[in-house]
């Protein structure tokens, strides 16, 4: 029912009119999400790839991206250093700063930086591309020429974005680790040697590897919200608007909710492994 409608209705009626429709809006934008993701597995499983477009993502997506991760992980590391590091030098836990620095880095903070970026730059990037290729039927105009919008259009970006995500995201590391070492020695004071030593002792393959996979995840669903957005936008130059502020929104909301279910299923696959070392 149109929410024009439901104005003279009583108040029960809209109690319960109201989160009903707000449901249905959500299940309905999945599902139209979930049928796009399965048209582009269909695709890339076909094995065709609009290998012009790819390129061009790859370039935007991967290499325009390092300046700005560059300066985002530089400071947070140094920023985390600066947090830990006075804590610890208190509690006489200097030894532990490298290896808890490298902990939230690789585990969270990077994962995160990176998929925030991602989403704020190159997820509204896409809505607004697309959504202007829709407004403007471009979009059309491709189906008439009999090519099909979600090859040509939606692949090459959710491969591109899925693709870098975590090479940005080990490059993040880096130059987090980085910035945390030169604060570690400069500002707070203790060795080089104690910073790698702790950090080497504490960070193993299984933290590396949990922040890689998370950010695998955070970038297909970027690239599949924008895409989504862009291509379902109405209403001219206000509907492009409009879609890119919902990617942003959708993308980073997205992000923060599964990163709690991914720190959860991760650290009961530490506690299990544990046990079986036992």
């Amino acid at each position: 029912m149109d929410s024009t409608n439901t104005k003279g209705q009583g108040f029960f009626f809209q109690l319960f009119y109201v989160p009903g429709d707000f449901l249905y809006k959500i299940i309905y934008v999945w599902g139209d999400i979930t049928i796009l993701i399965l048209k582009t597995f269909y695709w890339i499983l076909r094995g065709k790839i609009f290998t012009p477009n790819l390129i061009h993502s790859l370039n935007r997506i991967g290499v325009e991206s390092l300046p700005l991760i560059s300066f985002t992980s530089l400071f947070s590391g140094m920023v985390l250093v600066i947090q830990v590091g006075n804590q610890f030098l208190e509690l006489g836990a200097e030894s532990f700063i490298g290896g808890v620095v490298g902990l939230s880095l690789t585990r969270e903070l990077c994962p995160m930086i990176v998929s925030i970026i991602l989403a704020a730059r190159i997820g509204s990037s896409m809505a607004a591309e697309l959504g202007t290729m829709q407004v403007s039927e471009q979009v059309d105009a491709l189906s008439v020429m009999a090519t099909n919008p979600i090859h040509h259009l939606v692949v090459p970006r959710v491969i591109a974005c899925a693709f870098f995500a975590p090479i940005l995201v080990v490059y993040a590391n880096i130059v987090g680790l980085f910035g945390g070492l030169l604060v570690a020695i400069y500002q707070i004071g203790i060795s080089q040697i104690s910073f790698s030593t702790s950090l080497i002792s504490m960070v193993n393959i299984d933290d590396l590897s949990s922040g890689l996979l998370k950010s695998i995840v955070y970038g297909f669903i970027v690239a599949m919200i924008g895409c989504y957005k862009g291509l379902n936008t109405t209403g001219g130059a206000k509907g492009v608007g409009v879609s890119t502020t919902q990617t942003v929104v959708l993308s980073i909301t997205c992000i923060l909710v599964l990163n709690y279910f991914f720190s959860l299923v991760f650290f009961i696959y530490q506690k299990y492994a544990y046990i079986l070392d036992l």
